[in-house]
């Protein structure tokens, strides 16, 4: 049951994202290049007429009454036109003019792939949305329609990469050559080069492995720590008429799920249904309440849900895993962009499966037990969450080291009846999104309407005063042991997270912030072509030249060369431009340039903290 809404689909912004740009980039190439071939052929005609006229004139065989006829044969039949013609008595003209490798040859190549290109976008772009209207009509259908999106769009993505590429190459030199009447082959050799990085990381992509199931931060209970809770969870599969889980894994975090996915929960793989709960959740949970919970997180085994979400979302990881390596490549922009708008529609789609399971789920576990107790949980688990995600925002934003323990537990539980008081209350529970790691749940307003609860949320004190008489967490006999080991993991992980961004806002005024800011950015050298350079949070010190402070670099830039590159930086002394640094780098000195980016990027944030 996480707790960040999806964004709002906003039509104007999301429409121009998911449809306006993909077709822009995806056809952007194969139309500069009919154009220009359509361009360039016309400018060759013109030139191969001129050199014909100019031959048919100075030839003294062809009579003065049979050269305009000649030349108005030529008119009308100008050379791009004989090249896609057969007929016999054309195929000397044609063999001058159009043989292999011949300009007007090259030209109507490249018009032939540019036209697939910009048909196979056309189709592309239309099936995409087609698959994409299909994945609305139910389950089953957005299957199907996923895996032939998946299946077609990758490779169409490869062959419009492929086809862009060439087309890019050869507009490289042609565009000049025509123009200008020069080529550069440093041009066409970046070109080149880009194209073929393109086609690699296209190829790549494809290639690439699935990352395993993701690792969960719990702890398996089992029948024997928890028999009370087992019993119980059997006795609703059974009254739900499907099977219970086969693990049951306790944590820390505020939500409650379902999954029919791999999990590695402390170093071991598991498969099968595993059914995650949350202890700090359970104390505050009346048992019938927790039992309404547990009902709905069985009616996802039930329906199917996690079944279908286990089925596809190996194959999501891989499409995104997929489209992700398309977007970074730079050069596969255009391709990126298609995958992309088929995975925004499809996700729109799996958006609202996921609302019509929620609602599903929710009936009947109000069913099964009641709409009093469901309703209850949700408007316990909501604030519960909405508190935590406050405490936790209050401890990382303050500006001191903490020490000792965070007592983050405790803090929400003994907070949390003043915190349903508080103003804004009603608001921020009231379009809440129950947390939950694999789904979009709807606001609980709609959830409490849907199973036609009567609760209110201005009934939000009483329920919170109520203390539970028993939970469920009483019946876990080694919940504490698991709380304790759990909570003290995700505050020390807490803690050098907070101490991080502390590093990143102190300018330090002591011995105490400066260590803390030396523990993430400490002295380190390097050495490099033009010497040794090294780096503290404070300063940049390169070869012979003084100190140079960070915060003083107004820009740093990497200008790439034929053989080396080098950091070129601008910076100010006493409020004065001063001359711009330059430290040439080697390929190898990757390490010097990730370190400069961190320390510079700190300065930075610092420098744009105290200016507030």
């Amino acid at each position: 049951m996480s707790n960040s809404a999806a964004p709002a689909f906003d039509v104007k912004r999301d429409m121009f994202k998911l449809f306006i740009l993909p077709a822009l980039w995806l056809l952007a190439v194969p139309s500069c290049s009919l154009v220009f071939a359509n361009y360039g052929e016309h400018k060759i005609d013109q030139q191969i007429l001129e050199q014909i006229n100019a031959h048919i004139d100075r030839d003294d065989q062809i009579s003065a009454e049979d050269k305009p006829v000649a030349k108005n044969f030529y008119q009308a039949n100008p050379p791009s036109s004989v090249c896609g013609s057969d007929a016999p008595q054309l195929q000397g003209y044609r063999d001058n003019v159009c043989g292999t490798g011949a300009d007007l040859w090259q030209f109507e190549q490249a018009r032939r792939v540019a036209k697939v290109a910009t048909v196979m976008g056309i189709a592309a772009i239309l099936g995409a949305l087609g698959l994409g209207l299909l994945a609305f009509v139910n389950r089953r259908a957005q299957y199907v329609a996923f895996v032939v999106g998946w299946r077609g769009l990758t490779v169409v993505s490869v062959l419009q990469v492929v086809m862009q590429a060439a087309l890019a190459t050869w507009m490289s030199f042609w565009v000049t050559a025509l123009l200008f009447h020069f080529y550069s082959l440093k041009l066409i050799l970046i070109v080149a080069l880009a194209a073929a990085a393109a086609v690699f990381i296209a190829l790549a992509g494809i290639l690439g492995k699935v990352p395993e199931g993701g690792t969960l931060e719990a702890e398996l209970v089992h029948d024997g720590d928890a028999p009370g809770l087992w019993n119980r969870l059997r006795q609703l599969a059974t009254r739900l008429g499907t099977a219970p889980p086969d693990h049951v894994l306790a944590g820390i975090d505020d939500n409650f799920f379902v999954t029919e996915s791999a999990l590695r929960v402390a170093g071991k793989k598991l498969s099968g249904r595993s059914l995650y709960i949350s202890l700090p959740l359970l104390r505050v949970l009346e048992a019938s309440e927790a039992d309404a919970v547990l009902a709905h997180e069985l009616g996802h085994f039930k329906g199917g849900d996690t079944a279908a979400s286990a089925k596809l979302g190996p194959k999501l990881v891989k499409f995104d895993q997929y489209t992700q390596t398309l977007a970074n490549g730079g050069t596969t922009l255009p391709a990126f962009y298609l995958m992309n708008m088929f995975r925004g529609i499809f996700e729109l789609a799996l958006r609202k499966e996921s609302r019509e399971r929620e609602f599903e789920a929710d009936r009947v576990a109000a069913a099964l037990t009641s709409p009093k107790d469901l309703g209850r949980s949700l408007l316990k688990v909501a604030g519960y969450s909405r508190f935590r995600l406050k405490i936790e925002q209050t401890l990382f934003e303050t500006d001191q080291k903490h020490t000792g323990a965070l007592d983050i537990g405790h803090r929400v539980e003994n907070g949390l009846a003043q915190f349903v008081t508080s103003p804004g209350f009603k608001e921020q529970v009231t379009e809440a999104i129950i947390p939950h790691p694999f789904d979009s749940h709807p606001p609980l307003a709609e959830r409490l309407v849907n199973v036609k609860s009567d609760l209110k949320v201005e009934n939000a004190t009483q329920v919170f005063d109520e203390k539970p008489v028993s939970t469920w967490v009483e019946q876990i006999l080694i919940a504490e042991q698991i709380e304790g080991r759990l909570w003290a993991a995700y505050e020390q992980r807490f803690q050098t997270a907070h101490q991080q961004s502390l590093a990143y806002r102190y300018l330090p005024s002591n011995d105490e912030e400066r260590a803390l800011v030396e523990q993430f950015f400490p002295p380190v050298s390097f050495i490099l072509k033009g010497g040794e350079a090294k780096l503290t949070y404070a300063a940049l010190t390169f070869a012979e030249h003084a100190p140079l402070k960070l915060e003083d670099i107004s820009d740093a830039r990497i200008h790439d060369g034929n053989f080396h590159s080098e950091l070129v930086l601008t910076h100010h002394e006493a409020g004065e431009r001063a001359n711009p640094l330059s430290i040439k780098l080697s390929s190898s000195d990757v390490a010097f340039k990730d370190a400069f980016g961190r320390y510079w990027g700190r300065a930075m944030t610092v420098k744009q903290i105290a200016t507030k």
